[in-house]
């Protein structure tokens, strides 16, 4: 990088890692193998980007970017991929949501095959009343309101 009166010119390499490091799902570390520079190194020559005003997107963690990966396959459940990344609901999810504002194609995950089963869990469900879906929802792996939103239609719909 050289200063030229108000001007910054960046080298090529630098150019073309500022075009990697707009792409969420490379990390540092493939960036660096790329040129042959360090990680660290990769990261510093962000910082300098940003210092000389140029636009570089907040990067991922490392364990984000194999969620990132697996998030747009539509074969797997939330379960399955909390399982494959080590990352809980409540973390993937939000990374979803950012994916598909940037205008990145993320499936969304169908829990239709689940109301089938809180309806019987609902029915047959011998304990309290008190906290019954709470106790489907955690078995389940589904949010409370998803369970009481299941049990308000099915109550609608005579299911119950």
């Amino acid at each position: 990088m050289s200063m030229k009166g108000n001007t910054v010119d960046f080298s090529q390499r630098d150019r073309i890692i500022l075009r990697a490091l707009q792409r969420p799902h490379i990390s540092y570390q493939q960036i660096g193998d790329r040129f042959g520079i360090t990680r660290e190194r990769v990261r510093q020559i962000r910082e300098k980007l940003i210092k000389a005003g140029e636009t570089v997107p907040p990067r991922w963690p490392a364990k984000n970017i194999d969620a990132i990966r697996l998030l747009q396959n539509e074969d797997l459940t939330y379960s399955q991929l909390e399982e494959l990344t080590g990352l809980t609901r409540q973390r993937l999810i939000p990374i979803a949501h950012s994916l598909r504002k940037r205008g990145i194609d993320v499936p969304r995950r169908n829990r239709e095959g689940q109301r089938p089963l809180i309806i019987h869990l609902l029915k047959t469900d011998g304990g309290r009343q008190y906290g019954r879906n709470k106790r489907i929802a955690k078995q389940l792996g589904v949010t409370l309101h998803y369970v009481a939103q299941t049990k308000y239609e099915a109550r609608k719909q005579g299911k119950l």
